[in-house]
């Protein structure tokens, strides 16, 4: 991984904001008990690739961890996932070595009811909110009425999930990053009726892992995913202006950015950036993308790494240039001739999605100015989105960016 204490140096001042947040949510005593490690007793439900990598994560770092899945194959999934952790999970103060029998820590449970002593739950089903909220109402039922449910939402508001639980105030929004191990990063969203205890469980826990807990509004979306969605929306804009779509990907990741706007697409999911398109159109009718581009790749089976298939092609998981078919769909759509003010640089670029972001940063503020800050945007856009912390995220470019 090299030698990232440079970046953990410059990022010294957001960390110390958000910890400072958390500390003033939960207190002295229990900050002080998080920080310490203590890693508890988890349960996941659902053990997608999400689900699983958070299980993986929280048994790397010191939790005892149960997974359900009501698939037959879920204990083969987790073992597959594992296999894959890198040497060390990177936490927001130090990285933690992985030891490769680390997956001892996590064991199949047969059925939920196995769950009933663990610390806190983690549901990580589809990204639907009938299932999700089948799925709470489900685990309500089986555990004890003091134990804390985290559902690891992307987009859907956590008052929402709650309105069919008897006991909403044990839920809370726990939104953690793919890749898990590489994001030392967890929304925290707290609900209408989010007990104080709840949220704090679920700030602890984040801090026990080592995640940076981004406090973010109950709202479609919440914050990162409001960025991603600018992030990536403006990309396809870009598409049907005419810009490359390989071009495009190396001309952002030139700038130290984790992935390009298409590679981050394909590695969320186009299924699951689809479906969150919807959802915050109501909130950031600007942000989500409308370009037909990704509905005709959804319809299509093409829905990113985990299908083999996006806007680029996978092998072993790994990019081999852009999809032929994604091409083909590109070019139907394309503006022929394209617009006088369609770019012409990578610089050029670069600044139209820097601008997207940076507007959308400033809507989430301007929001909530009392709540919100540009720690949050900054939080986001770096442990979040993987923008480079050498560039101090979204704060340092907010001037020059504000106006789209």
């Amino acid at each position: 991984m090299g030698d990232i204490s440079p970046v953990r140096e410059r990022l010294a001042p957001l960390v110390a904001y958000h910890l400072s947040r958390a500390k003033s949510v939960i207190g002295e005593e229990a900050f002080a008990a998080a920080a310490a490690g203590q890693g508890g007793k988890i349960g996941v439900v659902g053990a997608g690739v999400m689900g699983c990598s958070v299980a993986a994560t929280a048994a790397a770092w010191g939790a005892d961890v149960l997974v359900y899945d009501v698939a037959a194959t879920a204990a083969d999934r987790v073992t597959r996932i594992t296999d894959r952790l890198p040497t060390a999970i990177v936490g927001y103060d130090a990285d933690h070595p992985v030891a490769r029998d680390s997956v001892g820590g996590c064991s199949f449970a047969g059925d939920l009811d196995a769950l009933a002593d663990c610390d806190l739950i983690i549901e990580s089903v589809t990204e639907d909110i009938q299932v999700k909220r089948g799925a709470l109402v489900e685990l309500e039922s089986r555990l004890p009425e003091q134990t804390v449910i985290g559902s690891n939402t992307s987009t859907i508001p956590i008052g929402r999930l709650g309105l069919e639980m008897r006991r909403p105030d044990r839920l809370v929004g726990m939104h953690f990053f793919h890749p898990v191990w590489q994001c030392p990063l967890i929304e925290i969203a707290r609900g209408p009726g989010t007990s104080d205890e709840a949220y704090a469980a679920a700030i602890g826990r984040c801090l026990a892992w080592r995640r940076l807990p981004l406090l973010a509004p109950d709202t479609p979306g919440f914050i990162v995913n409001r960025l991603l969605l600018a992030y990536g929306g403006e990309a396809m804009r870009l598409l049907i202006e005419g810009v490359d779509p390989e071009r495009m990907n190396a001309a952002v990741e030139a700038q130290g950015v984790r992935w390009g706007p298409l590679r981050m697409l394909d590695e969320v999911g186009l299924d699951t950036v689809f479906r969150c398109g919807w959802r915050l159109a109501e909130v950031a009718p600007r942000a989500a993308p409308k370009e037909p581009i990704l509905a005709k790749l959804v319809k299509a089976g093409m829905l990113g790494r985990k299908s083999g298939v996006g806007f680029l092609r996978y092998g072993d998981g790994q990019p081999l240039g852009v999809n032929p078919a994604a091409a083909h769909i590109i070019e139907t759509y394309r503006q022929d001739p394209p617009p006088a003010a369609a770019p012409r640089t990578d610089q050029e670029i670069v600044a139209r999605i820097l601008r997207a972001i940076a507007a959308e940063g400033q809507r989430i503020i301007d929001e909530n100015p009392d709540a919100r800050s540009q720690h949050d945007i900054d939080a986001g856009m770096i442990l979040g989105l993987g923008f480079p912390a050498q560039r101090n995220g979204w704060a340092a470019r907010r001037g020059a960016f504000r106006a789209v």
